[in-house]
């Protein structure tokens, strides 16, 4: 109300009541439109959606964001400002744009308060308005703190009794200060952590054994809860610990927060284990009869609860005999420890009871807990196995004193010792006790033939007698067939020593091979031989007897096929092969083949069988070439080159007779053509034609001769051959023609090529004279007009004058050239052939076959009538042509008269083939004529030739329509006037193939009058015959005209006949073969194909349609699937097989259509299939079983049984081969031969014998490609004779086996498993195998590392193996019966410990050594090897691999590592060396295993870390610098009264290389350079380099000091221009110098400056270089300060002693500074940093050196040289005047 009374009372104040309108008064513009000029200035407002209502922010929004727009209005339409409170936003005053300045928590803030304010602009007499609106703006929570845990780790304890899902700790709190999901918690405990790997498994079984889960206490606060999951186990784990992770439950995918704590859990051990012993398992070893008390083991033993202990008591069960008791036991730090000593009871090995368990006694040990002291608590018995050590005191027996055995003679070569010998020697002792020597002494015929193995032997050894005399042992000689020898045994003395005699009777083998009478065979056959004819019996020997010396013989070798050998008698004849003889000396002449005789053993010896065909004449001679033409000069006595007329004959030499028939001997002679004195002559034998005489040209012209010659062979009966030759004579003397390199050339150009463009270059040759004489020329050929040839080179190129057009009836194109030579008295000339392709380019327009078409046509003709085709054609071959119809159209009517309608839509034209097509009806009266353009356009022109188009005149005449003209008969009509008809091909001439009819309609009477009539009756008949597969149309078509009426009234009809001339099925198919021969494999099935027919029928349609069948013998086994192609397969479900059928021959049958018909055409053609046999039929045993007996001491080669098998294959696939594939128990001892099936006795059967039979398998196998088998199952039945002989043999190890096991594996792996075998049956006592150690002490201890189970012997460990200790181990294994006697065998056994990559690489070295040294030059090439190193790993293989680093010391590079295989590691240089810049490096090298190296690592050495190796590489300098000088192009001056060898400059030059040597220096060239403003003539500069000049300083080689050398009073105004160099070394020799250049200014003492200094001389020169460079860079410009000599001030003509003066000069790039500008820069009021120089150096004052105005002071010299002057010139004075007084009188 106050605001209203105010803006009211401003109003009345504003507008004077007087002439105004009144403060209230309105205007009203009509209904919609209300304009208030109201004084009042009413409030502004905020607009919908501008006014933050609702409005809330996320706090995650970035500061310096737009996050608002308001918006509002004012009524007056004034502007309005924006305005908002608070320290987070701000709003732009005129736009309303409201920004984020202070970053949001909604944590901290969840909701902000504002005011926003909208104020107007003041009005005319109103103070502005101001709206305010109060806002809560919503800050909108996002996920942006992580949980929390109360803290980072828990710690508590648990009984390890806890029971399972009991919560077992709660006191984990976690706290998150995001609202809603993004404060909720899930709490998981995590498996995989990154830390160390013990602690990585305690978390993995921590999450394992506990459950963990979250429970909310309070908004954003939860507890965590854990649970256990399974039962507990102090002794497995006495700790855990758990990671657990909060994450938070986001709302947006993927951001989640989390945090982790970890808890340790830690569990209390209670009572629930029994004792541990801690030294198990014992295995002691002790001496029988060892006294009372000696010391058997030491236990170790503790409570099973290591948590909470008890005390523990030792006791001794189950020791039935007494022999030990427990001594001295105690508790120490809850381990009890004892010793287990013999008691007083005597140990006695030979109790039974020790005897029966191999030597070992057992008892337990009991431990038992002790609670209130007594033993009451949980125990735990151990076994203790006792090993008894015997002594020495039984003598070795062998298991019989004499023995007998029968062995082959050829033993020696299979095997290596008596087959079938049972000896056994057997110690009762043990250990070194049971060690006993063996000896064999020969007793009678078998010195040097046998030995005995072992030498030595322990226990119970199987003995061998090995074979050493192989060679003695020969049954032919009866002194061997039977020897004695005698085994002892000697134990540990005489009375322990026993012999054995052994009597070895020798068996016949089959050691002879058989022998040929020859060592290779060699006959004659005549080729025309018969088949069967014999040609040798060739038989071979054999010193064997039975069986053995029976022989068999074969034949092979490449052609083998064509004879044939008897394989009992060897007889050899011609092979039958179904011709008339089997031999071609043409086809080979000779055989070489291989005779092999095979005796019944298998042996068998061949020898080189060469058969040689000898020919007779069967063959006529032929000629090298059909016929010979040869160009013979004129005059010539012979032909060159010569002419040899050569044939050959097949047939060659026969030499089996004397003399050598030659039926291949040729000789030639002239039969015909020669002339009456036989000009021409042929060599009988050799063939040569040449001439008897010289032919004179001149008298006969060009004359050509043709020969006949005839080659005769020298058979009987002789036969021939003949030859033309063709010899022209040339007519001109002394000149053979110009000889091309080909006769016809070919080449392609491309049509409208560019004139002058290349096509080909011809090459001639002159065989009389250099070939640049010859001239080419076109002579001829169709493209003469277009091409030229350059006559010299003869180049070939397009003609300028002419285009060249392809042609489609011509497209290639000749050019006859000739070559001519410039010989005399006539040129000789040679032709050759250019066949020219011309290339087709689409460039040609098409055109109308006629430029005006004029079709008549009749007004009936009904609409969408074909009416005519414009024939339009372009010899393009890629044309496309496209048709339309164009302007102008005219129409003229029955009068003539141009109609002024433009129709055009009387006819349409097809786009593609031109025809014109009726689109309206007809009307003659209106439109007699209708013309109009056609127009035809390549669509495919080329690009270079557009717009290919062609235009023609189209006159269409409509023939009006009349009554009364010949009716011809339907479906003849006006308006279609064609009369079709057909007629069969190969009608016979005169028969009528058609009669027209017509009619007159004004008389109604036939029309008789045709234009084409046969006695004019109107019958068509045929000339000739027509045959429909020589026709191209085959419709023919022509014009009959009906004429009715006189001449004077003739009235006419057309009519056009279309004759389609049919085709008759008058031709039969025609097969491409007559007979079709195919060899195929037998294993051929459906859908194979096994040939395609094919036939061909020049009949058209249906009667050009073959259809094939099959018929005969094999429609039943053939099938044609499809008839229409052809394809012969064998039928479905039928197999072919050759065994049963070799061959099939059936018919095919084509016919043609249709089928069945009188008028089908067939023919037929013969199949002929020989089968290939394939390898299809697997061996078939004759028997379905086969059983055999054998007693167990059958002697060696007994036959046990025999086996056949059959197999019908052929060539390889019916060769039968047996085999063993299942031996049995009874592996080795039986052997089955190859080739006949026989199985004999291999190896002893003795222990075999059994009353089941043993189970043999022998397969049947062929030896085709893919052989193919049969087995059977043979029942072999051995004996038994004597009991428990068989001897236990290992299976398992193998002689030399190894085993394997990786080092540091669990005690208890297994390493390997022995199998032994027994012959007896294993389920009696005597096949009843035991397995054990056999320690004699030859291996040392290895086998206490091991053990082996007794039953299975399965050897496991006992101790953990370490590779880099031993690396291999030694046992020896025995398999024992539990026969009586037992028998044994033992077997070595060697075991390989592999590596584990369990070691480090290092380098050896001490972290005391210093650096490897090495050295290398600089600027060596990358890749050049510095040195090599190598590190260490005691592992093996790809375990000790190592791979190496540069981890420090080689930033740039420069340095590489090439590792090789054996880990020695090249150092490399990879990077340019320069000694320059770095003369050595320091690098460290650290070695990785391969898995291990990073792809790069820095770091510095560690001496501590021996993987680390330090290398210091120095580099060794080469002469790779040039000398440089310190300071170049030097500005300086002399003064011009400076004494002689006065320092100018010290030139100082330096080579960066180490052994450069000194550097010496030379002055090149001196200039002196005048001023052309000082020049005496007043001319241009002037350059003085005269000798004097060049003598005017010196340069010490050595120092480089510059000096004067004379005075420079003839040098002013002007400076010198000095070149030096500098070098190393001799100059000679040096390729390296450097090069500077001086400029000496000569300077009077009045143009210098100079320095005063405060200091005296001794003082200011030391510092003057110094001086020097800080006035220089003080000035900051391109000069230099030129100081020269110091000497003490003088002031007023006094010397200050305290004082120095040093005169210097300033001096440009190019150029001097005067005096004016040298004290301008060197003022140091205008310079601060010189001025602070000055202060520096103690600079006092700065002075011209000769001081402004300063009289010259004559010294005495020159005051006495004055005065001898003036005395000179007076006394010359008086003798002029003297003179002149004299002459004048």
């Amino acid at each position: 109300m106050l605001n209203c009374l105010v803006v009211l009372l401003l109003c009345l104040l504003a507008n004077p009541l007087s002439g105004q309108k009144s403060l209230f008064e309105s205007e009203i513009v009509g209904d919609e439109n209300r304009k208030l000029n109201v004084g009042v200035n009413l409030p502004p407002k905020f607009l919908p959606g501008g006014d933050m209502d609702g409005f809330s922010l996320p706090e995650d929004t970035a500061v310096g964001t737009i996050v608002y727009r308001l918006r509002g209005e004012d009524p007056e339409g004034s502007r309005v400002a924006y305005s908002i409170s608070g320290d987070h936003l701000s709003v732009v005053r005129n736009t309303g744009a409201v920004t984020l300045v202070k970053a949001l928590d909604h944590e901290a803030t969840a909701m902000i308060e504002v005011i926003i304010t909208l104020t107007d602009e003041k009005g005319p007499t109103a103070e502005p308005n101001i709206v305010s609106i109060r806002r809560e703006i919503t800050v909108e929570d996002r996920n942006d703190n992580p949980p929390k845990f109360s803290e980072s780790s828990y710690t508590f304890l648990v009984n390890e009794t806890v029971g399972v899902n009991t919560q077992v700790f709660n006191k984990i709190l976690i706290s998150d200060a995001d609202s809603g999901s993004n404060g909720e918690i899930r709490l998981t405990c995590l498996k995989q952590v990154n830390t160390a790997l013990s602690l990585s498994l305690l978390t993995i079984k921590g999450c394992e054994k506990f459950g963990v889960r979250s429970q909310r206490i309070a908004p954003g606060k939860f507890a965590g809860i854990l649970t256990a999951r399974s039962g507990l186990n102090y002794e497995e784990n006495s700790r855990f610990t758990l990671v657990l992770q909060a994450e938070d439950l986001a709302k947006e995918p993927g951001a989640a927060l989390t945090s982790t704590a970890t808890v340790m859990v830690e569990v209390l051990d209670v009572q629930d284990q029994p004792p541990v012993f801690l030294n198990a398992p014992y295995r002691p070893v002790i001496h029988e009869n060892s006294p009372a008390g000696h010391s058997l083991m030491k236990v170790l033993v503790r409570d099973g609860d290591t948590g909470q202990p008890r005390d523990l008591q030792l006791d001794i069960v189950d020791d039935p005999l007494g022999y030990f008791r427990v001594s001295s036991f105690k508790m120490n730090d809850n381990i009890g420890t004892a010793s287990i000593v013999a008691s007083d009871n005597p140990i006695d090995r030979e109790d039974q009871a020790i005897l029966r368990n191999g030597g070992t006694y057992s008892f337990g040990l009991k431990a038992i807990e002790l609670i209130d002291n007594k033993p009451i608590g949980d125990f735990t018995v151990e076994n203790v196995t006792v090993m008894i050590i015997d002594v020495n005191d039984q003598p070795p027996v062998f298991n019989q004193a004499q023995y007998s055995i029968g062995i082959p003679e050829n033993l020696g070569i299979s095997f290596r010792s008596l087959p079938g010998l049972d000896m056994t020697v057997s110690d009762s002792d043990t250990g070194v006790h049971s060690q006993f020597g063996l000896e064999l002494i020969p007793l009678r015929n078998a010195d040097n033939i046998f030995e005995v193995h072992p030498m030595s032997a322990t226990g119970r050894t199987p003995v061998l007698i090995k074979v050493t005399g192989a060679d003695k042992l020969d049954y032919e000689n009866p002194d061997r067939r039977e020897m004695v020898v005698q085994v002892i045994a000697r134990g540990g003395g005489r009375r322990l020593s026993s012999t054995a005699t052994l009597t070895i009777l020798l068996v016949d083998v089959n050691d002879n091979i058989p022998i040929f009478d020859e060592s290779s065979y060699s006959f004659n056959v005549v080729e025309n031989s018969a088949p069967g004819s014999l040609i040798s019996r060739l038989s071979a020997t054999d010193a064997d007897s039975g069986v053995f010396g029976q022989l068999r013989y074969e034949l092979r070798g490449f052609g083998a096929e064509r004879f044939s050998v008897n394989s009992s008698t060897g007889d050899l004849t011609v092979g039958v092969c179904g011709l008339s003889t089997c031999l071609d000396y043409e086809d080979q002449d000779i055989f070489t083949l291989t005779y092999t005789a095979i005796d019944g053993g298998g042996k068998a010896t061949s020898v080189p069988l060469s058969i040689k065909i000898d020919d007779i004449n069967d063959n006529p001679p032929v000629f090298e070439q059909n016929q010979y033409r040869r160009l013979i000069q004129n005059r010539a006595l012979d032909f060159d080159p010569q002419l040899v007329v050569k044939a050959t004959d097949k047939d060659g030499i026969r030499k089996g007779h004397s003399p050598p028939i030659q039926d291949g001997r040729i000789s030639y002679s002239i039969v015909a053509g020669n002339t009456a004195d036989n000009l021409f002559n042929i060599g009988r034998d050799s063939g040569i034609l040449d001439v008897t005489r010289p032919i004179n040209a001149t008298e006969l012209g060009e004359v050509r001769f043709v020969l006949t010659v005839r080659a005769t062979d020298s058979g009987t009966p002789p036969q021939h051959a003949d030859t033309v030759v063709t010899i022209t004579v040339g007519a001109v003397d002394g000149n053979d023609p110009p000889i091309f390199q080909q006769n016809q050339y070919h080449v392609n150009v491309v049509e409208r090529a560019t004139p002058d463009s290349f096509v080909i270059q011809l090459n001639a040759t002159d065989p009389d004279g250099p070939s640049d004489n010859l001239r080419y020329r076109v002579v001829g050929g169709t493209a003469v007009d277009w091409f030229t040839i350059d006559e010299v080179s003869g180049i070939v190129r397009v003609a300028r004058g002419g285009a060249l057009q392809w042609d489609q009836e011509a497209p290639l194109l000749t050019l006859a050239v000739a070559a001519v030579d410039q010989g005399q008295p006539l040129a000789q000339s040679a032709t050759a052939t250019i066949t020219i392709q011309v290339e087709d380019i689409n460039d040609k327009s098409p055109n109308f076959d006629k430029q005006l078409f004029i079709h008549h046509v009749a007004e009936v003709t009904p609409v969408g009538t074909r009416v005519l085709a414009l024939g339009a054609s372009d010899p393009d071959t890629s044309s496309q042509l496209r048709f339309r119809l164009t302007d102008p159209f005219q129409i003229r009517n029955k009068g003539g008269y141009l109609r002024d309608e433009v129709e055009s839509e009387y006819f349409s034209i097809s786009e593609s083939t031109g025809i014109l097509t009726l689109t309206k009806p007809l009307d003659h009266e209106n439109a007699a004529v209708v013309m109009f353009r056609a127009e035809v356009t390549d669509m495919n022109a080329n690009a270079e030739y557009p717009n290919q188009t062609d235009f023609a005149e189209v006159a269409i005449y409509v023939q009006a329509h009349t009554d009364n003209g010949p009716i011809f008969s339907p479906p003849w009509s006006p308006a279609h006037p064609i009369i079709r008809a057909e007629v069969v091909e190969e009608q016979d001439p005169g028969i009528i193939f058609l009669t027209l009819q017509a009619h007159d309609p004004v008389t109604g009477l036939l029309i008789s009058h045709f234009e084409l009539l046969n006695k004019l009756t109107g019958e068509l008949t045929f000339k000739r015959r027509i045959d429909y597969e020589e026709l191209v149309n085959k419709t023919l078509q022509f014009q009959v005209q009906a004429i009715a009426g006189e001449a004077e009234d003739k009235r006419m009809s057309l009519a056009t006949v279309k004759l389609d001339v049919l085709d008759a099925n008058d031709n039969s198919p025609t097969f491409t073969e007559e007979e079709y021969k195919v060899k195929i494999s037998e294993s051929i099935h459906h859908p194979d194909v096994l040939v395609t027919v094919s036939a061909t029928d020049k009949d058209s349609g249906k009667f050009g349609q073959i259809l094939y069948y099959v018929s005969g013998d094999g429609a039943d086994l053939f099938v044609i699937d499809d008839p229409t192609n052809g394809i012969v397969r064998v039928a479905p479900n039928v197999s072919l097989d050759r065994e049963k059928q070799p061959s099939y021959t059936f018919t095919v049958i084509a016919a043609d259509q249709p089928q069945g018909s009188e008028e089908q055409k067939r023919s037929s053609a013969l199949v002929m299939v020989e089968l290939i046999d394939v390898n299809d039929n697997a061996p078939a045993f004759t028997q379905p079983s086969y059983t055999a007996v054998v007693p167990e001491n059958a002697p060696l080669d007994w036959s046990v049984s025999q086996v056949e098998a059959l197999d019908p294959d052929e060539q390889e696939g019916g060769i039968v081969e047996y085999s063993l594939v299942n031996e049995g128990r009874l592996e080795g001892l039986l052997t089955v031969m190859p080739n006949t099936g026989s199985i004999i006795v291999k190896g002893p059967l003795t222990g075999k014998g059994r009353s089941e039979p043993y189970v043999l398998t022998v397969r049947a196998q062929d030896k085709g490609d893919s052989p193919l088998f049969s087995d059977i199952d043979i029942n072999v039945y051995v004996g038994d004779i004597t009991p428990n002989d068989g001897v236990p043999s290992f299976v398992k190890p193998s002689f030399d086996e190894k085993a394997f096991i990786v080092e540091e594996a669990p005690v208890g792996s297994i390493v390997f498993q022995a199998l032994a075998i027994d012959p007896d049956d294993p389920a009696t006592p005597n096949g009843r195998l035991t397995y054990k150690f056999l320690d004699d002490g030859t291996l040392g201890s290895d086998h206490a590392f091991f053990e082996i189970h007794p039953a299975t012997g399965v050897v496991t460990t006992k101790a953990r193996l370490d590779r880099e200790t031993k690396a291999s181990y030694t046992l020896i294994l025995v398999a024992r019966d539990q026969g009586t006697p037992s028998q044994q065998a033992t077997r070595r056994l060697n075991i390989i410990v592999r590596d584990i990559d369990d070691h480090p690489p290092q380098f050896i070295r001490t972290p005391y050594d210093g650096p490897l040294q090495f050295s290398v030059l600089e600027q060596v090439d990358p890749g050049w090897c510095v040195d090599q190193l190598k590190a260490s790993d005691p592992d093996q293989g790809e375990n000790a691999a190592i791979e190496y680093l540069i981890i420090f010391g080689d930033d740039a590079g420069v340095f590489t590592l090439e590792r090789n295989p054996d880990n020695l590691v090249r150092l490399l240089v990879k990077g340019t060396i320069d000694r320059e810049v770095v003369d050595s490096y320091l690098l460290t090298i650290k070695c990785f295993k391969p898995a291990e190296k990073p792809s790069e690592l820095r770091k510095m050495y560690n001496p501590q870390d021996t993987s680390e190796i330090q290398v210091k590489i120095t580099v060794k300098d080469i002469d790779d610098n040039d000398p440089v000088f310190t300071q170049t192009n030097i500005t300086t001056g002399v003064r011009l009264n400076a004494p002689l060898h006065t320092e100018v400059v010290r030139l100082e030059a330096i080579d960066p290389d180490a052994e450069s040597g000194p550097v010496f220096y030379k002055l090149l060239n001196v200039s002196f350079i005048r001023a052309h403003h000082y020049a005496s003539s007043g001319g241009d500069t002037q350059i003085d380099s005269s000798s004097a000049v060049s003598k005017t300083f010196d340069l010490d080689t050595s120092t480089g000091l510059l000096t004067t050398s004379q005075t420079y009073g003839l040098f002013v105004d002007g400076y010198f221009l000095l070149h030096v160099c500098a070098w190393t070394g001799e100059e000679s020799r040096s390729d390296r110098k450097a090069f500077n250049t001086l400029k000496v200014y000569i300077l009077r003492d009045s143009e210098l400056m100079k320095f005063v200094f405060t200091k005296p001389p001794p003082d200011v020169k030391p510092i003057l270089a110094d001086f020097r460079q800080s006035v220089e860079q003080s000035l900051e410009l391109p000069l230099t300060l030129n100081l020269y000599e110091s000497q003490f001030y003088s002031r007023d003509g006094a010397l200050d002693f305290s004082s120095t003066s040093s005169c210097f000069q300033l001096v440009g790039k190019d150029h001097v500074f005067d005096l004016k500008d040298t004290e301008l820069l060197l003022n140091a009021e205008r310079n601060q940093r010189l001025r602070s120089v000055y202060d520096k150096f103690s600079v006092a004052n700065l002075e011209r050196c000769v001081p402004r105005g300063t009289l010259y002071e004559i010294n005495n010299l020159e005051i006495w040289l004055l005065v001898i002057g003036c005395l000179i010139g007076a006394m010359a004075l008086i003798a002029a005047l003297t003179t002149c007084c004299l002459f004048t009188r």
